[in-house]
């Protein structure tokens, strides 16, 4: 079976906690994390307005359904945590993000796969690079790597590493 990744962040309410939890969370609702990048962080955007650092990666998971369900199951996983969804790019306690479920392409008010702006994202590449990097974007065809370096430096010199996730 082709494999399905998630971004994983968060920067509100314990966000390191909330997310070395998120295996355990996740398997309580049929999604099994199979790999799951470091823990990185980075500054939260627009750096401006002053919000706290984020702490992103990705995981590798098996779920045995459609990307309309995951998506249901990571949405109601946001809102159980307290994300609200009335500011773009405001702070959040948990932020789960489809980006590639097993190559599907899909272009819909609700979902878009990939997801539309990994490839400018070193908190999203960095770590895929981690546990996939030949991963190829289903558009571009360029592997998680050769996207990764095209990316500028300042966005990866922003990036920290934090610590690993146990599965």
């Amino acid at each position: 079976m082709k494999p399905v990744y998630i971004a994983i962040g968060a920067n509100l309410s314990n966000p390191k906690e909330r997310l070395l939890q998120l295996p355990t969370v996740l398997a309580k609702h049929g999604v099994y994390v199979r790999a799951a990048s470091s823990l990185w962080r980075n500054p939260a955007w627009p750096e401006s307005m002053g919000y706290p650092d984020y702490l992103n990666g990705v995981l590798d998971v098996e779920f045995d359904g459609k990307s309309a369900d995951l998506l249901g199951i990571l949405l109601g996983l946001e809102r159980d945590a307290g994300r609200q969804r009335n500011e773009r790019n405001a702070p959040r306690p948990l932020d789960l993000d489809i980006i590639d479920f097993r190559g599907e392409k899909n272009t819909s008010a609700k979902l878009t796969l990939p997801h539309l702006r990994m490839s400018e994202r070193a908190f999203v590449l960095l770590p895929l690079v981690e546990i996939a990097p030949n991963w190829r974007h289903p558009h571009s065809k360029q592997s998680a790597l050769e996207l990764l370096a095209k990316l500028p430096l300042k966005s990866l010199d922003a990036m920290k590493f934090v610590t690993h996730i146990s599965l």
